[in-house]
């Protein structure tokens, strides 16, 4: 039958018999329910500068521009883009860099460019605005070539020309590579310099007192600068630089010319804040039962999912589950596990493109049985002999708060319990008495079950108690440790039969007759009046006797005294702390109708007792009474003493249950030898009970 199975008895009692501990949801969620916008403009010139994405917020648009060269040069792109971020990310903006140098004289510089990374500076940028390039210098009556217009994502404009082919070429998108400085062919070193990557190249210089060149806008790519002019003087002019290219890793990106100074500016949407109350089905949350979780999302979103757990683990069946459009409500069916404990449900709203996520808890208790078995550890059932046996008294509780249902013993186990392995029956232990097996506890309730130990071995024995039960926690087993003990022997008490043998202080003293000679004819006596003979006294023993109950020690009991009406008294003690019940027999070895203490030998009952209560701590005397007819007996046979064994069944306070066997001597009184009167017929085997 599997463990599901079991759980599932009894459950309908169960619910009704529990108190509910539901507590009251917690939402957290502290944002009204209406949309926000937000936006901001860096402008900043250079790097460094960063963007944490706000709570919420899974997307943003950004507006990114490129610097116009200077002297109204070339116009800087603008650059419109929306990207996907995640709540809490950096990003990383640039404004204005790296336009390049103007010549000299009076040269102007390229506008720099605008972008924006996921990573420090230009580490993985996802949108670059290029600059325009610088206007070439005016001196005098010249006019200098104007700046390049920066590419605009896939067109990228050279510079001006100052009335030659010497300005300053653009960067190119496809492929990517920077611009060419415009050259000077009369003079080589008063070319315009190449653009880089991230960076325009410098303005030619002029040669004395003539015009520089503009330098290259700034971009993925920089233009090249312009050339400077070789002669003229006063009146001479300058190329311009050429055009940035820019870049965009967005689908949605537009880029047009702007104008003016370069700029990032940022705008997002706050989403709608939600408010999620988590529940738990209502009725007792029973350890091993199915359990609805329920997750109720407010305002009723779009989309987005809730993810449920429990104390931190995620609920089996209960990962994303999506939020309906029209209820805002989510929910799962799981099965919970023991033990008994306060726990608590976590549910998480993931948010949507125009809803924020929230999360909500609600705490609950999970009843479940729990299983003990005393006394624990350990059951300890001391020495016994071999072919003796005594009994202990294993107690199994309830102390969780749901019923606990015991299908069966699953047995008294040699060695260390394994769950994977195979029963194996211990030939020492046995349940005498089960009372747990078939059995529903409720909490609070015990059940008992007798476990008898028998050694058939020497030495220490080990075996385990164990139950099978529902319950989810609980430590239901017991050790028993025992000791085999191999049986006693019990001394031969030789019979002693010869009146000379016999003790001298019980010998009857004879007192010698005179002969009488007997006449030949003689005269009719008359009968001569009998004495009455006074039996002899028996002494006491010259120690008192040492008590035969459950703690004395077996075989030192000093002799006990019979009266010549068979009865003999022999006191029982039971040790401090908890009230004895003794029962026993003393019985006597016998062969051929000869008295032997040999266990191999015939066993006759002379005497049983039962149902004696002794007090803790106290002795008490117990009168027998043995056979008339064996008293008889014995004196017949001239026996005085008598070897007999006492055995003595202790069951202490707390169930434990002790067996002593102990060697008693026996005193029997001599006969009487006149006028004795014939003694009622006794019962062989007279019973006593305390």
């Amino acid at each position: 039958m599997s463990s599901h199975s079991l759980r599932g008895r009894a459950r309908g009692a169960r619910r009704a018999a529990l108190p509910l501990l539901i507590a009251a949801p917690v939402a957290l969620a502290t944002l009204p329910a209406v949309a926000q916008a937000g936006t901001t403009t860096f402008r900043t010139q250079g790097c460094g500068q960063t963007w944490e994405v706000p709570a919420g917020v899974t997307s943003a648009t950004f507006e990114v521009q490129g610097a116009q060269g200077k002297s109204s040069g070339g116009r800087g792109a603008l650059v419109t883009a929306g990207l996907d971020v995640t709540p809490g990310q950096t990003l990383y903006l640039c404004v204005d860099r790296g336009g390049g140098a103007g010549g000299t004289s009076a040269g102007a510089a390229g506008g720099g460019y605008s972008s924006v990374a996921t990573g420090p500076d230009t580490s993985d940028v996802r949108i670059v605005a290029a600059g325009g390039g610088g206007r070439g210098a005016s001196l005098g009556i010249g006019t200098g070539g104007a700046g390049g217009n920066a590419g605009t994502i896939s067109v990228a404009a050279q510079g001006g020309d100052a009335g030659a082919a010497n300005g300053g070429r653009p960067a190119s998108p496809s492929p990517a590579s920077p611009g060419v400085g415009g050259g000077n062919a009369d003079n080589m070193a008063m070319s315009g310099r190449n653009g880089d990557a991230y960076a325009g190249g410098a303005g030619g210089n002029g040669a004395a007192g003539s015009a520089g060149g503009g330098g290259g806008g700034a971009g993925y790519y920089g233009g090249g600068g312009g050339s400077g002019a070789a002669s003229g003087g006063a009146n001479s002019a300058g190329a311009g630089g050429g055009g940035g290219s820019s870049f965009c890793a967005s689908p949605t990106c537009t880029a047009v010319l702007g104008s003016g100074e370069a700029y990032v500016t940022i705008s997002w949407t706050d989403p709608i804040a939600t408010t999620t109350v988590a529940t738990v089905s209502s009725g007792q949350v029973l350890a091993g039962d199915p359990v609805t979780y329920r997750a109720t999302v407010s305002p009723v979103p779009s989309g987005g999912t809730v993810h449920f757990s429990v104390g931190g683990f995620t609920l089996e069946n209960c990962d994303a589950k999506p939020v309906d459009a029209e209820s805002g409500v989510a929910e799962c069916q799981s099965w919970i596990t023991g033990p008994r404990r306060d726990a608590e449900l976590t549910a998480t709203y993931s948010g949507d493109a125009a809803h924020a996520g929230s999360e909500g808890r609600e705490s609950f208790h999970v009843y479940a049985g729990e299983i003990t078995a005393t006394p624990s550890p350990d059951a300890l059932f001391g020495e016994v002999e071999l072919g003796a046996s005594t009994t202990r008294t294993i107690t199994v509780a309830n102390v969780g708060d749901a019923d606990v249902a015991i299908s069966e013993l699953t047995g008294i186990r040699i060695g260390v319990y394994m769950p994977t392995a195979p029963i194996e029956l211990s030939p020492h232990y046995s349940a005498a008495d089960d009372q747990c097996s078939g059995r529903t506890l409720a909490p609070g309730a015990t059940c008992a079950v007798v476990v008898r130990f028998a050694p058939s071995a020497l030495g220490e024995l080990l075996g385990e108690f164990s139950v099978r039960s529902d319950a989810w926690t609980g430590n239901g087993r017991v050790k028993l440790i025992g000791t085999g003990l191999e049986p006693r022997p019990q001394e031969r008490q030789p019979e002693t039969r010869d009146p000379e043998t016999r003790d001298p202080e019980t010998r009857q003293p004879q007192t010698p007759s005179t002969p009488v000679p007997t006449p030949s004819n003689p005269a009719p006596a008359a009968p001569a009046p009998v004495t009455p003979v006074k039996p002899a006294e028996v002494p006491a023993p010259r120690n008192p006797a040492v008590p035969v109950g459950a703690s004395s020690p077996i075989g030192v009991a000093q002799p006990a005294v019979v009266t010549q009406s068979g009865a003999v008294r022999l006191p029982l003690v039971c040790p401090p702390g908890q009230p004895c019940s003794v029962s026993g027999t003393l019985t006597l070895a016998i062969t051929g109708g000869r008295a032997r203490s040999s266990a191999s030998k015939t066993t006759r009952v002379l005497v049983r007792f039962s149902g004696i209560k002794v007090a803790a701590g106290k002795t008490k005397t117990l009168p027998l009474k043995l056979p008339a007819s064996f008293v008889k007996e014995q004196q017949r046979k001239g026996v005085r003493k008598l070897r007999t064994t006492l055995t003595v069944n202790t069951t202490l306070g707390n169930g434990a249950r002790v067996t002593r066997r102990q060697a008693v001597t026996l005193l029997i009184p001599r006969a009487r030898v006149a006028q004795r009167t014939a003694a009622p017929r006794q019962t062989e085997r007279p019973s006593f009970t305390g």
